[in-house]
């Protein structure tokens, strides 16, 4: 469905690969799709696998409607994602929990064994880090509006935000607060 949208709205679609496997293991047709092994573990995913060929099918039905997609190697995406000094959600395993930081280096190359791809991210206490998975600030962002659009009628932040049990819409200052912590511009409007 969302797929569908972006194409609705003109957006080039972009299907993303495994390091040094872009265009690798894509099924060709929905007949080969049934015999095919999804597991292989080469280009892509299983259900990635599925999403490509359901995208051919559609490119093929519907040719030039935009359903046409560039092939993108994950290492070049992530790099293009994540740029230094980037607010970032960093997996601290100490912990085992998100971590918000600030990306300070990258890895230089990107494999297919996380273990192998170290990001470091300085948290806002100063404390330096390495990670082996970085996201958007804006998941989390994702994450509150869902739950703003279930009457959530309070929200916990990290301590170390300063916003525990920030109540929202109280006051222009609390939500200046709460844009501030989750770095996120567009909920401004």
């Amino acid at each position: 469905q969302k797929v569908t949208e972006a194409v609705a709205q003109g957006q080039k679609l972009q299907v993303v690969f495994f390091p040094n496997e872009k265009g690798l293991g894509k099924v060709r047709t929905m007949e080969e799709l049934a015999r095919a092994d999804l597991w292989d573990d080469i280009g892509c995913g299983a259900s990635q696998k599925a999403e490509i060929a359901t995208l051919d099918l559609m490119k093929e039905r519907e040719p030039g409607s935009g359903w046409e997609y560039d092939e993108v190697d994950v290492a070049h995406f992530l790099k293009e994602q994540f740029h230094i000094g980037t607010l970032v959600d960093a997996w601290y395993e100490d912990a085992r929990a998100w971590r918000r930081g600030t990306l300070v280096d990258k890895p230089k190359w990107i494999t297919k064994d996380p273990a192998e791809t170290k990001w470091r991210v300085k948290a806002k206490d100063g404390e330096s880090f390495e990670s082996q998975h970085v996201r958007h600030v804006s998941n989390s962002v994702q994450k509150l509006l869902q739950s703003i659009g279930r009457s959530v009628q309070a929200v916990s932040i990290e301590e170390e935000d300063g916003l525990d049990d920030l109540v929202l819409g109280k006051t222009s200052e609390a939500k200046e607060k709460l844009f501030e912590a989750l770095g996120h511009d567009a909920l401004r409007k």
